[in-house]
């Protein structure tokens, strides 16, 4: 990412040996539905800890209509004490915990998703759940830290939240669950920022020229 080229670079590391390549990001197998097709879903996905921002996740939800059903995708530091939370927060019936699942099934939560949430509080050094979330074209809402600013863009590719916490990310989120054409603007131009940045094709070719390049310089440093 340009934020971690960008700490390299600060660190010592010349510019002009920086080339940034991004991780792959594989391409949907089969079309998401339509935003308006959803259901008031919510999806996160990622570590369940107060770094990115999953303790905000039960605050966000209950600032929201009492519709909107929130899926926590995960395990983490704070796995116990969200599950014990929720019969605190009235919210046993609004809520999913699905634990620890495998990537294809993280996929097809974000693909059912009306909105996923990125709420890292700490910079990011890529932010690949974003990604995969806009390659399925769906809306993001997150606080734009460290490398996700590369991809979320506020108002083009998702809703960055000021200042981060759980009301402002409640706002965002609200903003996209009952804008379905905001929304699927935002997912449409994020699923084309990700397949032109992140796409297998792309990664690959910027990998090939990338040893090309790195060939092409010891033959030099050789002679």
């Amino acid at each position: 990412s340009r934020y971690l080229a960008d700490l390299a670079q600060q660190a010592g590391a010349p510019s002009a040996r920086l080339i940034i390549v991004p991780h792959s990001v594989p391409l949907p197998q089969t079309r998401p539905p339509e935003l308006a097709d959803c259901p008031p879903l919510v999806v996160y996905a990622g570590l369940l800890s107060t770094q990115k921002g999953a303790h905000l996740l039960l605050p966000c939800l209950c600032a929201l209509p009492s519709d909107t059903r929130l899926a926590i995708c995960g395990d983490g530091p704070l796995a116990n004490t969200i599950a014990r939370s929720l019969a605190q927060l009235d919210l046993e019936e609004r809520v999913t915990l699905t634990g620890r699942i495998d990537h294809a099934e993280v996929l097809a939560w974000m693909g059912r998703a009306r909105v996923v949430v990125h709420p890292s509080l700490i910079p990011e050094g890529f932010g690949l759940t974003i990604l995969e979330a806009m390659m399925l074209g769906r809306p993001v809402a997150g606080f734009g830290k460290g490398a996700t600013v590369d991809w979320l863009t506020n108002d083009v590719t998702g809703l960055v939240a000021e200042p981060a916490n759980a009301d402002a990310l409640a706002r965002a989120v609200e903003v996209l669950l009952r804008d379905f054409g905001l929304g699927a603007r935002l997912g449409t131009a994020g699923a084309a920022r990700a397949a032109a940045l992140c796409s297998p094709d792309t990664v690959q070719e910027a990998l090939i020229k990338l040893y090309h390049t790195a060939m092409a310089r010891d033959k030099v440093l050789v002679s």
